[in-house]
């Protein structure tokens, strides 16, 4: 199946279903259980496919790091949110930032520190448009 265009079929599935749904993770889910079913098609066969693709994912070594660590910084930023930080956040910046413009010069520059959680760029840039 490879090279073939029913290799995006699993991608548009997920864009379709993470708009419709507004999340990106059932999107995911579904996406892989379609791919795997056209690798494999037969019930069992995609399930099964599916599972060994996430166990593959998880017993590798560096993806249990970039996992951890996400986990780790969104529990500082729901941290930082619980405390007030993104508010006083915002808040500062708001004072500064006058157009879309700077807005979005600003979510650039935020992504120096923030590279891997663009949720954070959201919850921060996003109050002040």
């Amino acid at each position: 199946m490879e090279g073939t265009w029913i290799a995006l079929v699993p991608f548009l599935v997920v864009i379709i279903i993470a708009m419709w749904t507004k999340q990106v993770f059932p999107g995911l889910i579904l996406g892989l259980i379609i791919g795997a079913y056209i690798m494999k098609p037969t019930i069992l066969g995609g399930m099964e496919l599916s599972i060994q693709y996430i166990v593959d994912s998880l017993t590798d070594i560096n993806n249990l790091k970039i996992i951890i660590f996400l986990y780790m910084f969104s529990g500082l930023v729901g941290i930082m949110k619980a405390s007030g930080g993104i508010k006083g956040f915002v808040e500062l910046t708001s004072e500064k930032v006058n157009s879309k413009k700077e807005a979005i010069i600003l979510t650039w520059l935020s992504t120096l520190g923030t590279f891997s959680a663009p949720s954070f760029r959201i919850v921060t840039i996003a109050p002040q448009l």
